[in-house]
């Protein structure tokens, strides 16, 4: 079996996944965003910034669900990213404790 390095640079990677494209999607917690690889090897970032994203889900409509310190809907349309779920009966709330 061989391995092929995707990309370098991250400081701890999660929440992979892949589209229907061929797309891989991840997150840096540490550093911070999510990214997109092409299959061609073209890297974007799709989120710049948001810490602690350890998991992702393609939406059915298009678009990314992220945790982090609240769910969050990216649409890949606008670039825009809404909070889904930020407060637990009054709180703010990380997502990552509930």
């Amino acid at each position: 079996m061989e391995f092929e390095t995707l990309a370098t640079g991250y400081g701890l990677v999660e929440g992979p996944r892949i589209d229907a494209q061929n797309r891989l999607y991840y997150s840096d917690i540490r550093g911070g965003g999510v990214f997109r690889r092409g299959s061609d090897g073209k890297i974007e970032t799709l989120i710049p910034e948001r810490k602690s994203v350890g998991g992702i889900a393609l939406n059915a409509g298009g678009g990314l669900i992220v945790s982090g310190k609240t769910l969050a809907f990216w649409d890949e349309k606008t670039g825009n990213l809404r909070d889904l779920f930020a407060e637990w009966e009054g709180s703010r709330c990380s997502v990552s404790t509930i």
